[in-house]
């Protein structure tokens, strides 16, 4: 059966686990953005582990936020619900939204492109800006403008093309994603001996709380018995002393004897006296 106990153990190994991922907040965000010039810092490690990480701990947690509900009447239940919702809420919920802005950014940085499409578009840049220099001077149409615009950000932005690629383009589309596989599988070992060891530190945490708590309550037990057996002995004792052995099963048989025949004398009276008027 689990305890709120082991619910707030839960809740604190998720909450370190969770500051060990490492990820950025929303106002961090940018610098790990590679369309930026003054991108600083790389996306190193695969974003894909640490969505799949926090998508174990978010359906963890709303498990443990349906079983905390049996201890409403605990003095704890507020805060620890208080700090599950604001771990699925305001911590989750942005680290997701982070995660998927850095796997966007991790494919556009890894994904090779092909040789033809910067090539045209080194050549094709030069001769467009020419053409619409030399024709506009200064009075530039907005429509070519805005076609140039779009002509030149597709081409930058352009993925790698399988069908006018070239074999050494396709080998390159390969190799990365045999790195990215190997990545990902180097790091899914990782995180499974860190969810191993987690939950082996876990289990022996609860299982010690629950030790001490079964070895209080066993010399509670304990305590509670010798103190019955001190009272006994007392009373034993009080008895003894102010009755001097008199009171015994025959005296208390004769008590009942008495009480039984001044019961039904007082029945025949109560009959007699009112015929007697």
């Amino acid at each position: 059966m689990t305890s709120i106990k082991s619910i707030e153990n839960i809740v604190n190994v998720y909450e370190s686990e969770i500051d060990q991922l490492k990820l950025p907040d929303l106002f961090t965000l940018h610098k790990y953005s590679p369309l930026k010039s003054t991108s600083q810092q790389r996306i190193s490690p695969s974003p894909y582990i640490a969505q799949y990480k926090l998508q174990l701990l978010q359906t963890s947690l709303l498990q443990q936020s349906s079983s905390i509900d049996q201890f409403k009447s605990n003095k704890s239940y507020q805060k620890l619900k208080s700090r599950i919702d604001t771990l699925l809420v305001d911590v989750i919920d942005e680290k997701l939204y982070v995660v998927d802005q850095l796997i966007e950014w991790y494919n556009i940085e890894n994904t090779p492109r092909a040789n033809s499409t910067s090539k045209e578009t080194r050549e094709e840049s030069p001769s467009n800006l020419t053409s619409s220099t030399g024709n506009g001077h200064g009075n530039v149409n907005d429509e070519n403008l805005t076609e140039l615009r779009n002509r030149l950000l597709s081409n930058s932005k352009s993925k790698f093309n399988l069908e006018s690629a070239s074999p050494n383009d396709v080998d390159k589309l390969n190799t990365y994603h045999e790195s990215i596989q190997d990545d990902i599988l180097n790091e899914l070992s990782q995180l499974t001996s860190t969810l191993k060891t987690s939950a082996m530190s876990l289990s022996s945490k609860i299982l010690g709380d629950d030790l001490s708590i079964l070895n209080e309550t066993n010399e509670n037990i304990i305590r509670n018995s010798n103190l019955f057996k001190v009272i006994d002995r007392n009373l034993n004792s009080y008895l003894e002393n102010k009755t001097g052995g008199r009171i015994s099963l025959w005296f208390l048989l004769k008590c009942v004897v008495g009480v039984i025949g001044v019961f039904l004398l007082m029945m025949i009276f109560v009959v007699v006296v009112p015929r007697i008027r």
